[in-house]
């Protein structure tokens, strides 16, 4: 291990790019084990193993045993798993009080909240915070949002696997991928980051999901768009400008059609999801690509 960081510049020990481990290795048992070995090899060279492909086994069977092997590097630490998930609760749960006096919405600013929660959640709490928000208990709901968390969660976690693969170290790596959250979450108002990065894709999902065929009444604050659109709607004898009485109000389901451009509506999940694999794709093949054709080790 002390030469496999050596070998890539990680390593932290003082002076330790001075030992000479192939002096080491030729004058160890180990080295002496080894020629033994294939001088009985050579013994009989009529017994040459010939293999009928390129390598001894299937791709199938290679990929198998790696899987075998992450499954068993991951599980061999589950007190950090344990950690993991008990700060995902303690976290989601911190969200949660934020609406625990408070589980339906009533206005505008009520939805602008939940909107903000799924933001964040859409971001790094993933399923924990779905129950501790108010969102409905619906099962084909709930299956929209963790379908989206999952394909969220695959399209950033590959995509900095694909950069790891093709860029020279971490740093820059991190580097990239921290413009590229950076663009998509501040420049995702600009027409070429909205139709381009997948945060928009994510978001779309997540909420149109959510408050689809949601008739929670919803009360305009006056002037906004969704004023407009109630009092035109519900209450057309209402004058222009004037205060909407107390029973003419909107559902969840219109204000996020109208918040939101009417972009954002159910016909266009089918097409997220679409996206998001697409995105899922590229960043695996850019991450083959680097694997395959970049070395950097001679640099």
């Amino acid at each position: 291990m002390s030469r496999m960081l050596s070998c890539i510049g990680a390593g932290s020990a003082a002076g330790a790019g001075s030992f000479d481990y192939a002096r080491a290795y030729a004058t160890s048992a180990l080295a002496t084990d080894c020629a033994e070995k294939i001088d009985k090899f050579n013994c009989n060279p009529d017994e040459i193993i010939v293999f009928p492909s390129k390598y001894a086994t299937s791709n199938t069977f290679q990929m198998k045993e790696v899987y075998k092997k992450l499954s068993t590097i991951y599980w061999r630490s589950p007190s950090y798993n344990r950690v993991r998930l008990f700060v995902s609760a303690i976290v989601a749960l911190l969200f949660g009080s934020v609406f625990a006096s408070q589980r339906v919405p009533t206005n505008e600013g009520d939805m602008n909240s939940r909107v903000t929660s799924i933001y964040i959640t859409a971001l790094f709490l993933a399923v924990n915070a779905y129950f501790t928000v108010g969102f409905a208990i619906d099962a084909a709901k709930f299956f929209w949002y963790y379908l989206f968390m999952t394909l969220s969660l695959a399209v950033y976690t590959y995509a900095g696997q694909g950069l790891m693969s093709v860029l020279r170290d971490s740093v820059t790596a991190q580097g990239v991928g921290s413009i590229f959250i950076g663009m998509s979450s501040i420049f995702g108002g600009v027409i070429w980051a909205y139709w381009t990065f997948p945060l928009h894709y994510i978001l779309e999902g997540l909420m149109v999901s959510q408050f689809e065929n949601d008739t929670t009444p919803i009360t305009p604050s006056y002037g906004s768009e969704y004023y407009d659109y109630v009092r035109e709607t519900y209450c057309p004898e209402v004058p222009v400008g004037s205060q909407l009485p107390s029973d003419c109000t909107g559902t969840a389901e219109d204000w996020l059609y109208i918040s939101f451009g009417g972009f954002w509506v159910p016909e266009n999940l089918p097409w997220n999801v679409l996206y998001l694999l697409g995105a899922v794709i590229v960043a695996k093949i850019l991450s083959l690509y680097g694997l395959t054709s970049k070395n950097y080790l001679a640099t």
